[in-house]
């Protein structure tokens, strides 16, 4: 008895008679007698990404404003599509690893994405301007308890959807959420962090202490 071991573009698997079972692939067909074989395992073929490209070539943001970055990979049925991310200045824009970036502070600065598989590289630049309008710890928005362990809780004094960003003191977004109303920050660090909420393109900021 064998083990049967084909790496292949599966297309259909017949049994032509009792013992006789026939595998047909996309550029071939193969007989086997079932009473020889042990066992079968497919392996499904590795295929290479051939190009990357960043569909961003320049992206332009407010402060505080955020974008998820378009990117295309060929070929789609590439095996590994994943990216790494960087940014060149945290300090003006902070990337996540899907790609998701957050305006920080103004000025003009790179992002570099690379594929895992075959190390293709491609960057955008991207430029980012004063807020239209920054509001430090406005009473529009109450945040509590603060300090807090677990919970943060967002109480506002209208019904307009806003958004959420929370920035560590690295510069690096680790929560953006629209019209939360309660936040589990229990997994945070202890430390500070700087609450952005984003209404109607007008920007809040309050300190978060998580101990």
């Amino acid at each position: 008895m064998k083990t049967l071991y084909c790496i292949i573009l599966l297309i259909s698997v017949n049994l032509y008679s009792q013992d006789i079972m026939r595998i047909h692939t996309e550029s071939s067909m193969e007989e086997f007698n079932i009473n020889n074989i042990e066992s079968i395992t497919f392996q499904t073929a590795n295929i290479q990404v051939q190009s990357f490209e960043i569909l961003d070539s320049e992206i332009d943001l407010k402060e505080q404003e955020t974008h998820q970055i378009s990117i295309e990979i060929l070929p789609t049925n590439a095996s590994n599509k994943k990216v790494i991310w960087a940014s060149a200045n945290n300090e003006i824009v902070s990337i996540t690893g899907n790609g998701f970036i957050t305006a920080i502070s103004e000025g003009s600065t790179n992002i570099y994405g690379h594929t895992e598989d075959q190390n293709f590289v491609d960057s955008a630049l991207v430029n980012v301007t004063k807020a239209t309008s920054v509001k430090i710890n406005d009473d529009t928005f109450k945040l509590y308890p603060n300090p807090t362990e677990k919970t943060l809780n967002i109480q506002l004094k209208n019904d307009l959807p806003f958004e959420i960003i929370i920035i560590d003191n690295q510069g690096n977004q680790i929560y953006s959420e629209y019209d939360a109303k309660s936040i589990d920050i229990s997994k945070f660090a202890t430390g500070s962090y700087i609450v952005y909420i984003n209404q109607n393109n007008n920007f809040y900021s309050y300190k978060l202490i998580k101990n």
